[in-house]
């Protein structure tokens, strides 16, 4: 201080004084832990970065690192996220003014990674994983063998790589790198003059991950190996004897599995029970040894039929779902993968069934809680969207435990609660909040509006600063908005502000009609049918079982595509003989349906006591959940009858999107409605074929509403005009705020990899769910999607629902036609024409939201006839009201 004092402000020393000094007050809150010694050292350590500027340029990498890695510690002791958005774009910058050849790059380095690491581990963006692993790997190429530093950069590449292999692809050569880099760090401690037991942990839990992975037993018994030699050398004095011996029981629990010892489960067992007597269980530390512990004695309860320890597994559980680890999605992920051992050993099949369920349902429910924590508003939708894929079977099977032991209304609610959440979120956005004081309400919105905006043009930027800034900016404006919701739920009658409905609001779904949800489970399935005034009706579906649900999906995706190669053939080829390929083709699909037939839709409706009754059949909705998503439930039938002899489907992603839907809705009148008309003949790529009948579709629905409802377009992008023009991407983006129809006749893809980037084909480029996600769509009412693909879904995530028409349903539009797998082109004028006939035949004034899936119901019963093989007439489905 006293020589900080002698130096003037323009001392070229003063830099280094100031930054010497906060050095002193950082280490003394190291010593200490009193804060004001670290806020007063972060003062100093901005003024030293400030002043370098004007006096030692050359040298403020270094000042700017300090700081950096200041505000870091402050983030972790204080837990604000504010000095770690602070802290990365310093170390960056700190990184870029730091020459090549210094000697503190390989520093500067690693304390970048480090600050890009935890915030990964609070955001969840995959890009900052994949920066610091890296950041982390130039250190360690700047790092001379055996220097000091050496091994703070292969601890942060370890640490990233393992956080890597469970969230992004891994190949075996990565985990091949992260046993090699933790040796090095064992050779090195193990040559140095302390212990090294943190290091031999790492080694054996790299090799453990690697046995996971390729299932070489040596890999494991290495583990075993070095752990039982950590705990013979372990002293009285090391505080974490605990980990060793929790890692050490897993790893013997896992040589049961892999050799069925007995003595290793039981070997496993008693250390666990060691630990946690002698532990509270209340340290979020210790999640993954509490976790190991119910998954032993999980094993115990089928090999050894000791019915108590699956007992005490439970409640085990029980209390470890009542921690909340700072980092929520490792929580659920260890929480799956326990409630995955528990389902495929079938140890619910007890004498106790019924009160296990029912403690399972608890945690099940506790586990979709979690999820929307983890689809945070601050990421970028792709990471938010690959956030939410460890909790994806969660609510069916949360719902299944809860259906098996009559919690019926608590099965809704799970299931509501933990689907489409992706949606949801971005629906809260949108919310007018006017049940809340103005003094929120007008903060509310607007950061709303500013987090709707997620594909502003800086993300797109190639300037990392300007990203950067919109990153920092986002995640604020995302922690802020977090926070006053939290500061509405303490007023009177808001307790429930912006949270999942309870099950008296979720019935007002079936105001117009039953609605029916679809679970499927390891052991058997079931039916929710919800009507208004009355309770809730589960109907048991003993075939419905996963096995049977992922068989009958992929067996008819197969059956489907072979249909329509062959139709091509014929369309494109003339005459093409029809083989015997034809009819197994044809056998598997009719196989699909009569399963349906028999297995879901013929119960579900004698439970809902219809009766035959053709044209006065009454509407029903669809919920499908998990895989049943892919099956055309609506075209389930046998040769005698099916289930559009009964009633009209429509399908809804949640029941949530029927109610919003409802609630937005205005009546149409004829006479103002716009439609936006459009086709695109010529797609942008050669990938695609050209759709040679969608000019001829356009022009039928043009002469059946009048020019005046027609949206004008550009005369170069018009089909009706030259059929070589189509619908160009910028003007679709521009168009459609002011429609109220959309019909819109191209290529659809749903993309395997990103099902963000599907989209719709234009004549120019591709626009993807990202882009038409933020379109305000105020007057919308009707889309259809005369393209393929529209409604198919994600095969991994299906229960998120992601494809085109939930974009259109949930961006605005309250009803959409659209197609389970891909159209035939010369099919869309057919079903074009008869819809719109339909809904334009009558003198009414307004639309009728009923007149939509009557109309495409009836012209699927048209083209059936003509073309009875179902690939052609069962892809067209009605979503929404």
């Amino acid at each position: 201080r006293e020589a900080l004092s002698l130096l003037s402000v323009d001392h070229p020393l003063r830099p280094a004084c100031l930054r010497n000094l906060g050095m002193v007050l950082h280490r003394r809150f190291q010593v200490t832990s009193s804060s004001e010694y670290l806020d007063e050292a972060l003062r100093l350590q901005r003024d030293a970065a400030t002043d370098a500027a004007l006096v030692c340029a050359d040298e403020r990498h270094h000042h700017l690192s300090i700081l950096g890695q200041h505000l870091w510690v402050r983030h972790m002791v204080a837990g604000d996220s504010n000095d770690l958005e602070e802290a990365v774009p310093l170390l960056r910058e700190a990184v870029n003014l730091c020459p090549s050849s210094h000697i503190e790059r390989e520093t500067v380095l690693f304390r970048l990674s480090q600050g890009l690491h935890c915030r990964y581990r609070i955001k969840g963006e995959l890009g900052d994983l994949e920066e610091a692993l890296n950041v982390a790997k130039q250190a360690l190429s700047k790092s001379m063998p055996g220097s000091s530093s050496r091994g703070y950069a292969i601890e942060a590449i370890a640490t990233n790589l393992t956080e890597r292999v469970f969230v992004a692809s891994t190949v075996a050569a990565d985990l091949d790198e992260l046993v090699l880099l933790r040796r090095e760090a064992h050779r090195i401690n193990v040559l140095g003059q302390h212990s090294g037991w943190i290091e031999a942990e790492n080694l054996a839990n790299a090799l453990r991950l690697r046995y996971l992975w390729s299932g070489d037993p040596a890999d494991l018994e290495e583990a075993i190996e070095l752990r039982r030699h950590a705990l013979e050398s372990r002293t009285d004095t090391n505080p974490h004897g605990w980990m060793t011996t929790g890692n050490r029981a897993a790893d013997l629990y896992l040589r049961y599995k892999e050799y069925k010892r007995l003595d290793d489960l039981t070997e496993a067992i008693h250390p666990y029970r060691v630990v946690s007597q002698s532990t509270s269980v209340a340290n979020p530390q210790h999640y993954d040894q509490y976790l190991s512990f119910a998954a032993a004695l999980c094993t115990s309860a089928e090999a050894l039929s000791q019915v108590s320890d699956l007992d005490e597994a439970i409640d085990f559980l029980t209390r470890v779902m009542e921690l909340i680890p700072s980092d929520v999605r490792s929580r659920i992920q260890g929480a799956v993968r326990l409630l995955q051992i528990v389902e495929a050993r079938h140890v619910v099949n007890t004498a106790g069934d019924a009160v296990v369920r029912e403690q399972l349902v608890d945690i099940y429910a506790s586990l979709v809680a979690l999820l929307p924590r983890i689809a945070y508003f601050g990421v970028d939708l792709s990471s938010r969207l690959s956030a939410l894929a460890v909790g994806q079977s969660v609510a069916t099977t949360g719902s299944s435990h809860a259906l098996h032991v009559h919690q019926t209304e608590r099965a809704v609610e799970i299931l509501e609660q933990g689907r489409a959440i992706f949606w949801t979120h971005a629906l809260r956005l949108r919310s007018e909040f006017d049940t809340v004081p103005e003094r929120y309400r007008d903060q509310l919105l607007l950061l709303a509006q500013q987090l709707e905006r997620d594909t502003d043009i800086s993300y797109g930027s190639a300037d990392r600063k300007v990203v950067e800034r919109a990153m920092v900016l986002r995640r604020k404006q995302s922690d802020t908005f977090a926070s006053l919701i939290d500061q509405v739920r303490v007023l009177p009658g808001l307790d429930r502000f912006m949270l999942h409905d309870e099950y008296s609001l979720l019935a007002k779904a079936a105001d117009k009609g039953p609605l029916v949800m679809l679970v499927s489970s390891a052991g058997a399935g079931y039916a929710i049918i919800i009507r208004t005034s009355r309770a809730p009706l589960s109907v048991s579906l003993p075939e419905l079982t996963d096995a049977w649900v992922l068989d009958a999906s992929s067996t008819w995706g197969s059956a489907v595509s072979q249909a329509r190669s062959a139709v091509r053939e014929r369309l494109h080829l003339a005459k093409v003989p029809i083989v015997s390929k034809s009819s197994v083709r044809a056998n598997a699909a009719r196989e699909i349906l009569e399963g349906l037939w028999a297995k879901v839709t013929k119960p579900v409706l004698l439970a809902l006591g219809l009766k035959v009754s053709r044209r006065l059949r009454p509407r029903v909705w669809w919920c499908p959940t998990g895989s049943t998503v892919h099956l055309p439930i609506h075209a389930a039938g046998t040769r005698e009858e099916s289930c559009s002899d009964y009633v009209v489907s429509s399908y809804i992603p949640t029941l949530g999107s029927l109610i919003n839907a409802r609630n937005n809705f205005e009546p149409v009148s004829k006479a103002d409605i716009k439609t936006l008309l459009a086709a695109v003949p010529r797609p942008y790529a050669e990938r695609w074929r050209d759709l040679i009948s969608t000019p001829e579709e356009i022009r039928a629905v043009a002469e059946i509403m009048p020019s005046s409802a027609i949206i004008p377009l550009p005369p170069n992008e018009n089909a009706m005009i030259d059929e070589s023009n189509g619908l160009r991407a910028r003007t679709l983006l521009d168009k459609l705020p002011g429609a109220t129809i959309l019909h819109l006749a191209c290529h659809g893809l749903q993309d395997p990899e990103n099902p963000l980037k599907s989209g719709f084909v234009m004549r120019d480029e591709l626009v993807t769910i990202e882009r038409l996600m933020p379109t305000p769509l105020p007057r919308a009412f009707l889309a259809f999607l005369s393209a393929c693909e529209t409604a198919k879904g994600d095969k991994d995530q299906p229960d998120q629902t992601i494809h085109l028409a939930a974009t259109m349903l949930f961006a605005g539009f309250k009803s959409v036609i659209a197609t389970l797998w891909s159209m035939e082109d010369i099919d869309g004028p057919m079903i074009a024409r008869k819809v719109y006939a339909d809904l334009f035949n009558d003198e009414r004034g307004y639309l009728d939201p009923d007149d939509v899936p009557y109309a495409l119901d009836a012209a699927v019963q048209e083209l059936r006839r003509v073309y009875p093989e179902p690939s052609r007439w069962a892809s067209y489905i009605h979503i929404g009201m």
